[in-house]
C-alpha cells in the first residue's frame, strides 16, 4: 500500500518490480549459512549464532536436526 507521507515509496509504474523471495529461496539461504558454520574448524564456538539463527530461521526439517542433534554439527 503506498504511503503518501513516505517521498521513498512510490506507486504505480515507479514502484521496483523486485519480487519478494519465496519460500524456497529462503530455505536455500539459510540452508547456505548452517553449511558454512558448519564447514568452520571452531564449529563448537559458533552454537550462539545458530541460536541466533535458528530465532530468525524457517521452520526446516534440515535445520532442527542440525540445532537439536547431537550437538557435534553432524546433521542425523
Amino acid at each position: 500500500m503506498h504511503n503518501p507521507h513516505n517521498p521513498h515509496d512510490p506507486q504505480g509504474p515507479e514502484r521496483s518490480t523486485a519480487s519478494t523471495p519465496s519460500t524456497a529461496e529462503v530455505v536455500e539461504q539459510y540452508e547456505a549459512v548452517i553449511t558454512a558454520i558448519e564447514s568452520q574448524p571452531r564449529f563448537a564456538e559458533t552454537q550462539k549464532w545458530l541460536e541466533v539463527i535458528r530465532r530468525h530461521a524457517p521452520a526446516t526439517p534440515r535445520f532442527r536436526l542440525v540445532v537439536s542433534g547431537t550437538g557435534t554439527g553432524s546433521v542425523l
